[in-house]
């Protein structure tokens, strides 16, 4: 475990002991019950022991203004050479000590970040009641002028733009509780090529983004496999009273159904193919930092100096072909055949718009 982590256990091991005025809690019986306390949650096989001057050193942090600014009293034994600690208030406690600037300034940074995760959670209520608590937590010392008249924080971190309510983001949360706790759904579902609205029982295994759109896993009555909902096209959802099917498949655990594709079209009927790729030079790098699939191996050379041979193990799919297709020329399908006709097909009919 961290040293940080032993100093907070360490803080709130002395916190509750000197809530207690008592003549018992000398340096040394401090330095005592913070091993023992310590010791006990130690990594296995670890021993700790705490020094007199490691308890000092915290008793003086936790007094000053930069830890918890504890009210202390170091009071003399009568007959000995030796001081006892105590709270000089004892309602006091560090779980009661307001945050400092650094502490607020981190919650505002993770917050900021949250709302702006695509979208994401902004429109859910208990991060707009969050953002109202931080700005009435107390601090221990004000902001600056500039910070209190600075009226919208800059932008630090900028994500894909995605339309919060064509988006399906409202449905997430729901879905999440609904993989979490195994329970069925009734989905009202439109398709784009369609204008009728359509109710479907779903049982939900898995979230997942790509390509800025948000979808669901999930097994469907009438279907004998499991397939991949896009958010943006629920328009409702509610609870079934059926019960909920296990995830059947493909692997034994959701996350396995996309472990053979890029994307989040996978065709059962649909065998994975073993996808040989030349790549020009000057691509090379930007692949290797950013596979083409987990499965992308290390290139090689070819009989051309100026191109390089990858290959990954996947099933065909619309979107690998979209991906190949847009490193345009600095990318070549060698094989399999089928792959290599496929490509070859798309493209001249993109070439024909040009003509």
């Amino acid at each position: 475990m961290p040293a940080t982590k032993y100093a907070q256990i360490r803080y709130r091991i002395l916190d509750e002991i000197l809530q207690v005025k008592n003549k018992r809690n000398t340096l040394e019986y401090l330095t005592k019950r913070c091993t023992e306390g310590v010791d006990r949650i130690a990594s296995l096989g670890d021993t700790y022991s705490v020094s007199s001057r490691q308890i000092r050193n915290d008793l003086n942090f936790m007094e000053s203004d930069l830890g918890f600014e504890a009210p202390i009293i170091s009071e003399k034994i009568p007959g000995e050479n030796r001081n006892f600690f105590y709270y000089e208030d004892a309602s006091f406690s560090i779980s009661k000590s307001p945050l400092n600037e650094e502490d607020i300034s981190n919650l505002k940074s993770s917050l900021y970040l949250l709302q702006r995760f695509g979208g994401t959670f902004h429109d859910q209520f208990w991060i707009e009641d969050f953002e109202l608590r931080i700005k009435t937590l107390p601090v221990k010392k004000q902001l600056d002028e500039q910070q209190k008249n600075a009226t919208a924080a800059p932008v630090l971190v900028q994500f894909d733009h995605q339309d919060q309510d064509a988006g399906g983001s409202s449905f997430i949360i729901p879905l999440y509780q609904a993989i979490e706790k195994k329970e069925s759904l009734l989905v009202q579902y439109q398709e784009f090529s369609s204008p009728e609205i359509k109710q479907y029982r779903i049982s939900p295994y898995l979230l997942k983004q790509f390509n800025r759109r948000w979808f669901v896993l999930c097994s469907s009555e009438g279907l004998s496999y499991v397939t991949t909902l896009p958010l943006d096209r629920i328009k409702g959802l509610e609870p079934s009273d059926h019960t909920f099917d296990p995830y059947p498949g493909p692997g034994e655990e959701p996350q396995e159904f996309f472990e053979d594709i890029i994307g989040v079209t996978n065709d059962v009927r649909v065998p994975v193919e073993v996808v040989e790729l030349y790549v020009y030079k000057n691509l090379l790098p930007y692949l290797t930092t950013k596979l083409l699939h987990e499965s992308q191996r290390s290139h090689n050379p070819t009989d051309h100096p100026d191109w390089f041979s990858i290959k990954i193990h996947v099933k065909p799919n619309y979107e690998m072909f979209a991906l190949l297709i847009s490193y345009g020329p600095r990318l070549k399908v060698v094989g399999p055949k089928s792959v290599r006709l496929k490509m070859k097909e798309l493209i001249t009919e993109m070439k024909e718009h040009y003509l």
